[in-house]
């Protein structure tokens, strides 16, 4: 193939890629983007190099520019710029926006509350999104931790409604479920809505919240909760408010008399 054949289908494919003005000429663009690579010593797989290379960088600028509006839109709770967006730009509901998060990770994303939660989380989904997606990095929380750690209760409706798993694992706490991002970090709406909607309980948990009943079923099972447990139970009861919800049973095994939580004594 000619090299000049080469040249005019790669800037030509640039040209598109980039938006060089459309009635320039293929031959305008070549001198405009490279020069003619007889003058400058470029062979067509040199220029196929650099026209790949400006593609992909244009490319990703796009891409970035696009997510920042859709995080923009999210945020706003502007549901008709979110859906013009991702009809534009389909790939963006199953990337991760910044190598990370997933944008219902940014629908979920502390402080929570955006406006139209429900509606984007709905758009989002509906154009393919996993609501189970984990976070890429030093934990693997999904979105329904965020909307959790967040107290994000129509968020977490959301997500519930569409399928999240409420016992995912990944948590930044323990590596555990959205319901320990709740305890952990007293988010007490959020947990109260996870257990209603039939998110499981441990010991610690039962205990912050004030679940008598669970609380009291974790002492009827064979081999009773070790020491440790208890211990680190009684001080959820303290963390949550509910030291009436923790019951005289875990005296039965001594763990409480002295508790010791770094310098701090309890008697």
């Amino acid at each position: 193939m000619p090299s000049w054949v080469t040249e005019v289908k790669v800037v030509g494919i640039h040209r598109r890629m980039t938006g060089l003005p459309t009635g320039a000429s293929h031959a305008s663009c070549a001198r405009l983007q490279f020069g003619s690579h007889n003058q400058r010593g470029m062979t067509p797989s040199l220029v196929t190099l650099i026209a790949v290379r400006c593609a992909v960088t244009q490319g990703y600028r796009n891409r970035v520019e696009n997510s920042t509006e859709c995080i923009a839109a999210i945020r706003t709770g502007d549901v008709d710029s979110l859906n013009r967006i991702l009809e534009r730009n389909p790939v963006l509901v199953q990337s991760k926006v910044d190598g990370q998060r997933t944008l219902l990770h940014v629908a979920t994303d502390w402080p929570g509350h955006f406006p139209n939660v429900r509606a984007s989380v709905s758009v989002l989904v509906s154009r393919g999104a996993d609501v189970n997606a984990a976070f890429v990095g030093h934990h693997s929380e999904r979105p329904l931790h965020w909307a959790a750690s967040s107290d994000d209760v129509d968020a977490l409706d959301a997500l519930l409604d569409h399928g999240a798993d409420i016992e995912a694992p990944g948590g930044v706490i323990g590596g555990g479920t959205p319901l320990a991002d709740a305890v952990a970090f007293r988010q007490w709406r959020a947990a109260r809505r996870l257990v209603e909607r039939g998110a499981r309980t441990v010991l610690w948990q039962a205990a912050a919240l004030g679940l008598n009943r669970r609380v009291e079923e974790c002492f009827t099972r064979n081999p009773p909760p070790p020491p440790e447990e208890i211990t680190n139970a009684f001080w959820c009861a303290c963390h949550g408010g509910q030291l009436p919800a923790f019951p005289t049973l875990p005296y039965q095994c001594g763990a409480c008399r002295r508790v010791k939580m770094g310098s701090r004594k309890t008697l």
